[in-house]
């Protein structure tokens, strides 16, 4: 039983054996076929068991693919030597490979890190080796990134431009900049992987204190920490330390950062240095100053804004400037910050500031950018002055400004519409001034109609300036462009004040440069009120000395890019030069407003300038020019201006000018100018040298030993010129020295006076002088005087120009006092041919009453009894055809008959039937003629037949004037029968009355009313045939012809003649001493 019991219990004991086996074993297969490691069992390398992560591993579909296949095939070739061998080492059971780390081959050949341990087994009773892997390939990738990290790490820490180092958690460097190594001495050193204490054993425990509680987690800084260095040199120190953290999120280590901050530091204390001193100024200053920094907040304001805007210190220092003191700062604000970026910060501009009292006030702020030496961008500095009265003031004016521009528009267009009726009275009241002036007078009515003519010329320059200053303030006022003589110009501007400048004792002296273009084209009129302003200017302020006119061309570096730009411009330079009392150069700019003057007493001496320099000054800039003044006080003043003008065709240059000259003097022909005044001499000199002559000028001192010299040489003068009026020896008495030495061998002699100057026509023809010349000298003049002196030389026949106060006249017509006067009424629109005609009858003895159209006349008929009617043919209101008509209406039933005759500018085929058939008994063709005139109202009055002026041939009909001069003078000699006052008064009312006939003929051209535009050209044309004005006359004949014949096309042309014309009769009859150069230009024997 025992036996037995045990063999039970022997089996019992086998079988729980058993069991426990296949339970170890299943459990065993159930953890390696669960396990997350590959594991695999080869023999003698073949693959005898794989569990599911070997196939996953390898790329198996399942383990049974692995099985069969060798092991070594799926290790990398890298390592299979390795593997073979150390899987040879454990092919008995119990032997080990430890881990190692290789590359296996997936079954699609891709390669995949694994760390792999291997050990003998049995398997199956026969030795095996089981084989582990485990992917490691992300690890791989882990620690490749964490190596390229700290690569990149120590990379960036070692070129840091700061000094940077980097440690883990016992102080052992990791990573350290270059910086850092110069900075500290270690250069050249190894620092990597040595500890911070190690390399600075003498470190403060402070430091190690603060790397402890940087290592706790805290930071540590310091901005500015002060030290000296080993060599006593004082430095500055910004460090910062702060931890790093590893994946865990453990601080893993410090970072410390230091920099050496001494030259920004000096940099700072310059700075605050700088800025102390610049402040202490600011705070002196009385103006407003306001610093800002990049955002706008005020980092200093002085005294002077905080009184401005009642802020404290306290409470602008720091604050938001925009937000605080400008009214709507916060839209402001953000527009200053963006603008100050990019530095484009006005440098002036004006802003309303906000004070604490809530008023505001203007402030103009100049601004400049604020720098510290280094030129980096602080902010910005401004410096205030507060305008808020100067702008209220400046907006009251310009709402005021309005309202007198609106009131100066109204009071412009008021004067222009007034213009006419002003002038004609007041030319009626000048007119009959001088008519009044010239009868026979006792000395104090002759005084007082001098007064009041001077007062009614003053008053008529001042109305037409303030016309011509109401049209440049409306902006009306436009520059005509006509062709212009330059000298002419000037030479009619000098006549204008030749006596008024010979009253002073004064030498007034035209020069004209022989660059400047024979004719240019430009607004003639308006270049002469200029010219004839300045001149009148330098004589009232002058006393002594002389006024010199120069003109001369600008060259192209001189003139403006405009008129540069324009081939055909040329830009003139006058200038008007006095030896007068001078302008202080504080007072120079006020002259040129209007009624200003520089000194007002000077102004209760010789009387204000008046409108005369302001409108000069505008109508110089209309003219594309400027106007301005040099002078000194006590030395006298030079005006300048100058004019942009334009060539007008071809003009003669120097050369043709000697060419010209030589048709009256021959080449080389030697010329004596004797005259006191030194320029007066250089300008005659350069005028006659330009004409190709030689010229010598002397004062009258040494003009006798010249002359004697010159003859001991054989080379005696040809010409003399003598200045007449010359302190202590005159013209005169140089003649008389001359001729007492010399004879007559002097070919021809010229003596030039002032205009107005009385000279003896006696005496001149005892010296034998051949003429005599006013001056100023005008080249063109001078020539014609040369070569009428000449032509009489040739005759024989000494002779000397006419003065202005009387002498014979050649080829003149005597008019004899009739013995029976009649009463004759003179009917004549035209003022010129009324006072040609009533001064003739009036010279003839008869009686004359003037009457402006026919109905005027019929108002006289009424009231008076008449001999005889002279009558104008076209007159406005009523013409000379229908008022004699209502005469003869008026005398039916009755014996009464009165003698009407006509006169008409024409003389064409049909006029004396028209004149029969409208009951006139006769007419008489104008120009007026004596001779007719007085024939045919004589036989009318006296009951004569009825008789009619022949017609007359057309040089008598058109009178004729030379190339050189736009008056006939021997026809205007001959229809005044040699009466120079007439001759005056003709001359002066035709120029008086040619801005009506200009206006008269644009006004009818611009409305193609040829009706009125005939009318026009007629009234001109009679009074320019009045006068002898040749070429106004043609022109006038011919513009008339075409307007009655309808010719449109041609009128343009025609009008342009004209006014051309009438513009050169205007230049010629400026002033009333031109028209006494034209009454004197005449020889007598």
């Amino acid at each position: 039983m025992t036996h037995t019991r045990t063999h039970r219990q022997t089996g019992m004991n086998d079988c729980v054996s058993d069991t426990a086996l296949r339970d170890s074993e299943q459990l065993y297969r159930s953890l390696v076929e669960h396990a997350p490691d590959a594991m695999f069992v080869h023999c003698d390398g073949t693959i005898v068991y794989a569990n599911a992560a070997a196939a996953g591993l390898f790329g198996a579909a399942t383990p049974d693919a692995l099985l069969g296949l060798n092991a070594f095939e799926r290790v990398h070739p890298d390592w299979r030597g390795v593997m073979h061998a150390r899987a040879t080492a454990v092919s008995e059971p119990g032997g080990a490979v430890p881990l190692l780390e290789g590359q296996m081959l997936r079954l699609d050949g891709t390669a995949v890190d694994t760390e792999t341990i291997a050990a003998g087994v049995r398997y199956n009773g026969a030795a095996a080796v089981q084989v582990v892997l485990r992917d490691i390939t992300g690890r791989r990738r882990a620690e490749a990134t964490q190596r390229q990290s700290e690569a990149l790490v120590q990379l960036c820490v070692k070129h840091a431009p700061a000094a940077v180092a980097m440690v883990d958690r016992h102080m052992r460097y990791l990573a350290v900049s270059d910086r850092w190594l110069v900075d500290y001495g270690l250069a050249g050193e190894t620092v990597l992987g040595r500890t911070h204490y190690e390399l600075f054993p003498e470190l403060p425990q402070a430091w190690k204190d603060i790397h402890q509680r940087v290592l706790a987690g805290g930071c540590d800084r310091c901005d500015e920490a002060e030290f000296l260095r080993a060599d006593g040199r004082r430095e500055w120190l910004r460090w910062e330390v702060v931890p790093w953290y590893g994946e865990a999120g453990s601080v893993g280590g410090l970072i410390m950062f230091t920099e050496v901050i001494t030259a920004r530091k000096e940099l700072e204390i310059a700075v605050r240095d700088s800025e102390a001193r610049f402040r202490q100024v600011l705070e002196t200053v009385r103006a407003p100053a306001l610093w800002l920094d990049l955002d706008g907040k005020v980092t200093f304001a002085n005294d002077a804004l905080l009184s401005l805007t009642g802020w404290s210190s306290d409470e602008l220092l720091g604050a938001d400037w925009f937000l605080q003191c400008v009214p709507n700062g916060a839209a402001i604000r953000p527009m200053f910050v963006a603008h100050i970026a990019t530095e484009e910060i006005p440098a002036h501009f004006e802003a309303e500031v906000l004070t604490r009292a809530g008023e505001t006030r203007l402030l103009a702020w100049d601004n400049n950018f604020r720098r510290d030496p280094a030129g980096e961008l602080l902010g910005t500095s401004s410096i205030g002055r507060d305008v808020t009265q100067q702008r209220a003031v400046e907006e009251a004016g310009r709402i005021a400004r309005e309202a007198a521009e609106a009131s100066t528009r109204a009071k412009s267009d008021f004067v222009a519409n007034m213009s006419h009726e002003i002038r004609t009275p007041m030319n009626g009241v000048v007119g009959m001034l001088e008519l009044a002036l010239g009868g026979t007078l006792l000395p104090e009515q002759r005084e007082f109609l001098e007064i009041a003519r001077s007062s009614a010329d003053s008053l008529l320059t001042v109305l037409n300036d303030i016309l011509d200053f109401s049209k440049i303030e409306a902006g009306r006022l436009e520059l005509s462009s006509a062709p212009l003589e330059l000298r002419d110009v000037i030479a009619d501007a000098a006549r204008i004040f030749a006596l008024a400048a010979d009253k002073k004792g004064l030498e007034l002296i035209p020069h004209v440069s022989h660059s400047v273009p024979e004719t240019l084209a430009g607004d003639p009129g308006r270049l002469r009120q200029v010219i004839v302003n300045l001149i009148g200017n330098a004589i009232k302020f002058t006393n002594v000395g002389e006024i010199v006119v120069s003109v001369d061309v600008l060259s192209p570096t001189e003139t403006s890019a405009a008129a540069n730009s324009d081939k055909d411009a040329i830009t003139i330079h006058v200038s008007v030069r006095d030896t007068g009392m001078g302008i202080a150069p504080d007072k120079r700019d006020q002259i040129f407003g209007a009624f200003q003057q520089a000194d007002s007493s000077t102004t209760r001496e010789f009387g204000g300038t008046g409108l005369g320099l302001a409108i000069s000054s505008q109508l110089v800039g209309l003219m594309g020019g400027r106007l301005w003044v040099d002078s000194e006080v006590g030395r006298g003043s030079t005006f300048h201006f100058t004019a942009v003008l334009r060539r007008q065709g071809h003009f003669p240059m120097a050369s043709e000018v000697t060419t010209i000259g030589s048709r009256h003097l021959p080449a080389g022909t030697r010329v004596l100018v004797v005259d006191d005044n030194a320029t007066s001499r250089h300008t005659l000199s350069t005028v006659l040298g330009a004409l190709g002559t030689r010229v010598v000028a002397v004062d009258a001192a040494d003009a006798v030993a010249t002359m004697r010299q010159a003859h001991s040489d054989g080379q005696s003068f040809a010409l003399v010129l003598l200045d007449a009026h010359m302190p202590g020896l005159d013209g005169f008495a140089v003649l008389e020295r001359m001729r007492e030495h010399m004879g007559s061998q002097c070919a021809v002699v010229m003596m030039l006076s002032a205009s107005g100057q009385h000279v003896e026509g006696a005496r001149c023809r005892a010296l034998g002088v051949h003429a005599y010349l006013p001056k100023p000298i005008h080249a063109p003049e001078l020539l014609r005087v040369i070569r009428e002196a000449r032509r009489h030389m040739a005759k024989g026949a000494a002779t000397v120009q006419r003065s202005a106060n009387g002498g014979e006249l050649q080829g003149g017509v005597t008019i004899a006092v009739t013995a029976n006067p009649l009463r004759v009424l003179l009917v004549d629109d035209n003022a010129v041919n009324r006072r040609l005609a009533a001064g003739l009858l009036e010279r003839r003895g008869h009686a004359v009453t003037l009457a402006g159209n026919g109905q005027v006349a019929l108002g006289a008929l009424e009231t008076g009894t008449f001999d005889v009617v002279l009558m104008d043919v076209h007159m406005p209101v009523l013409g000379g055809f229908e008022a004699t008509r209502k005469i003869r209406s008026l005398e039916r039933g009755t014996s009464a008959h009165l003698p009407v005759v006509a006169m008409t500018a024409s003389a064409m085929l049909g006029d004396r039937e028209r004149c029969l058939a409208a009951g006139m008994d006769g007419y008489v063709t104008k120009p007026i003629l004596s001779a007719e005139l007085f024939e045919v109202v004589e036989r009318l009055a006296l009951g004569g037949a009825v008789w009619t002026a022949p017609t007359r041939a057309a040089a008598t009909a058109a009178p004729k004037a030379d190339d050189e001069d736009p008056i006939d003078r021997s026809a205007l000699r001959h229809v005044t029968g040699n009466d120079a006052e007439l001759m005056r008064d003709l001359l002066q009312l035709f120029q008086r009355g040619i801005a009506e006939h200009q206006f008269a003929l644009r006004l009818a051209a611009g409305e193609s009313d040829l009706r009125a535009l005939e009318s026009a050209a007629h009234a001109v044309k009679g009074a320019s045939g009045a006068v002898g004005g040749t070429r106004a006359y043609k022109a006038a004949l011919a513009l008339e012809t075409l307007a009655r014949d309808g010719r449109v096309g041609d009128i343009d042309g025609a009008l342009l003649t004209l006014e051309t014309a009438l513009a050169h009769l205007d230049r010629a009859l400026c002033s009333s001493t031109a028209v006494w150069a034209y009454v004197d230009a005449t020889f007598i024997p």
